[in-house]
């Protein structure tokens, strides 16, 4: 009786193709969620009036870049927490100086803003900062801030003892024809 010769095969079987394949599909997508999750960041607001978790977004520049999470009241501080969810494209603006503020609709005696906002509800818009120091707080503000001194035009700071009727928005003229507006003002000690 001769005995039987066996061999060991060397070469894996292909069955073992697909489930590898799946392997690395799967940490494909693990690492591509991860490279897409984007940033919580903490902004603090006065009131939370119009901001809704889960509704409210944050936009710049007319595009979505964030969405809020979560709203809870700091009774000790006097303000209110809101976590918000920011995509990660903005992620490097997240820096120090960077500004938020609530856009509502607004109706006064010399203009009327942010009117989309009656259909849509309320939204966070944001201001990017020149800073390079990074941080996932910041200090909502009570309204929109005024045009960044970066933007392109003539910018005046102008000092009077009496306010009288100019407002925010309020027009700035020249032989009848508007040259530009009035982006804030304050109370000088």
């Amino acid at each position: 009786m001769t005995n039987p010769n066996i061999r060991k095969s060397s070469t894996i079987s292909p069955i073992w193709s697909l489930p590898i394949i799946a392997l690395c599909i799967c940490a494909w997508l693990l690492y591509s969620s991860y490279q897409n999750a984007g940033v919580e960041v903490t902004i603090y607001f006065k009131d939370a009036t119009g901001i809704v978790p889960g509704k409210t977004q944050v936009i710049a520049k007319g595009i979505p870049v964030g969405l809020v999470k979560s709203i809870q009241p700091d009774l000790a501080k006097q303000r209110v927490r809101t976590v918000v969810k920011m995509e990660q494209v903005v992620v490097d603006y997240l820096v120090e100086d960077t500004l938020f503020w609530v856009v509502r609709a607004e109706l006064s005696a010399g203009s009327i803003q942010g009117l989309e906002t009656i259909f849509s509800g309320s939204y966070i818009g944001i201001q990017a900062g020149v800073s390079t120091v990074p941080t996932d707080e910041f200090q909502g503000l009570p309204s929109a801030p005024p045009i960044a001194a970066k933007t392109p035009g003539l910018h005046f700071e102008i000092k009077t003892d009496v306010l009288g009727s100019i407002q925010v928005g309020t027009g700035i003229y020249y032989r009848n024809i508007e040259i530009g507006k009035v982006q804030g003002y304050s109370l000088v000690g």
